[in-house]
């Protein structure tokens, strides 16, 4: 009888053979390796949440001999048809991440924004919020005592007609944990898209 491998066998098959290969070749690092191999089929799942970031470019930053990688994504409003966010996000290279946290990732980015087509908004009331609603989210590390997270919200300045988003980190770290008050869990980036007077969105309650 013929016995055929399902997929999550393959899969399994093709992890174990990279387990192998990094350890050969990184054998000071092999406690590193070894528990974490299995779960970097993850990291396709890095971006989540309810927007889906489309990969725009990517280019080599800094690093001598191994570089990191700077990529921007283009990420679609999905609550308002019309706008696009641009952001810029950075991934470490191979042997940084044997020499620290190997699947974490700097946890800051910048974003910018666009009007790419006619403004429509799906449910305006949601623009009444002070507090905002995220539209977007990425883990940027799969250690749950980090949990390092970049958000995005999206607000709206009524009086000025204008939509602001605004790009940052949460994680359970602590200040010191993350390079001081200049680590990447204090900084923000803003993008302030003013709106045409023609989509300028009803925030008025139904009598």
């Amino acid at each position: 009888m013929l016995h055929m491998k399902t997929p999550n066998q393959r899969l399994t098959k093709s992890n174990r053979q990279r387990q192998k290969m990094l350890v050969q070749s990184h054998p000071r690092h092999s406690n590193i390796v070894l528990p974490l191999v299995a779960s970097t089929t993850l990291l396709t799942l890095s971006f989540q949440g309810p927007a889906v970031a489309e990969k725009i470019g990517e280019f080599t930053g800094s690093g001598f001999l191994f570089k990191d990688n700077v990529e921007v994504m283009a990420v679609d409003d999905t609550e308002v048809e019309g706008v696009t966010l641009y952001l810029s996000d950075f991934q470490r290279n191979l042997v940084d991440k044997l020499k620290n946290d190997f699947f974490s990732d700097p946890s800051q980015t910048s974003v910018t924004c666009s009007i790419t087509g006619p403004i429509r908004f799906k449910d305006p009331s949601k623009l009444k919020d002070k507090s905002g609603v995220e539209v977007f989210s990425e883990r940027k590390s799969l250690n749950i005592f980090q949990d390092k997270t970049i958000r995005i919200r999206r607000l709206y300045d009524e009086k000025r007609n204008t939509l602001i988003y605004v790009a940052y980190s949460t994680r359970l770290s602590t200040a010191s944990d993350d390079g001081g008050v200049t680590g990447g869990r204090y900084r923000t980036s803003v993008c302030a898209l003013k709106l045409p007077d023609s989509a300028a969105p009803s925030l008025r309650t139904e009598p």
